[in-house]
């Protein structure tokens, strides 16, 4: 079993590729939605609720 080091490393290196792949294609609605996933994993890893759980209650 990994460690959550190891684990979250793996979750860079592979943030990292998609972004690239994105960025190199022009793939804006990708790029729009890692840095969303990007900034919601964050949120959760400090324990703040993400993005989705800030709008659940909510009527739109």
């Amino acid at each position: 079993m990994r460690s959550r080091f190891e684990r979250m490393q793996k979750y860079i290196k592979n943030f990292e590729k998609r972004m690239e792949k994105a960025e190199k294609e022009g793939n804006l609605d990708e790029i729009l939605m890692l840095d969303s996933e990007w900034h919601d994993s964050l949120a959760l890893r400090q324990g703040i609720g993400g993005g989705y759980e800030i709008w659940e209650d909510e009527d739109y």
